[in-house]
């Protein structure tokens, strides 16, 4: 029902990390057994998974730097996608893959981001983020898939 409230009805939807990862197909599956299925995607792990794997990291939390159309933004990521194959890239990891991304889908508008720009500080707990809170990313994402205006690209 929330695909189709989506496709629609025109509801916007705004995934952060898991939020993200369910709009895809999620391991192959069709939208009907896992996920929303408004992107036909089985998105992956952005990179960094693979490096916590292989070092035997079991905390899969780290800060990385994002790029969006107007600058840097350090962002806390805690094992989320890479959104690449998500129309409209508004941020993008280090390595060039997107790490934030909308679309419209059917009606709606449809924001997903792989790092966590809600997090509070208490989730941030031994990390250094020189910007501080990052809500007002989150907000705009928010605010994008309620009123259905696009963010600007890179």
């Amino acid at each position: 029902r929330v695909r189709q409230a989506i496709t629609e009805r025109g509801v916007g939807y705004v995934g952060f990390c898991a939020g993200a990862f369910i709009t895809g197909l999620l391991a192959g599956k069709t939208a009907t057994q896992w996920g929303l299925g408004l992107f036909n995607i089985d998105f992956p792990y952005y990179s960094l998974e693979s490096q916590f794997v292989a070092q035997g990291n079991s905390d899969d939390r780290a800060m990385v730097t994002v790029t969006l159309a107007n600058g840097k933004r350090e962002l806390l990521w805690y094992g989320g996608p890479s959104l690449d194959g998500v129309p409209g890239v508004i941020a993008r990891y280090e390595d060039g893959t997107a790490a934030i991304a909308q679309s419209r889908v059917g009606n709606g508008q449809v924001v997903v981001s792989g790092p966590h720009p809600e997090a509070p500080d208490a989730w941030k707990s031994g990390f250094t983020d020189s910007e501080g809170s990052d809500w007002e990313l989150a907000w705009t994402l928010i605010r994008s898939a309620i009123d259905g205006q696009m963010i600007p690209n890179l």
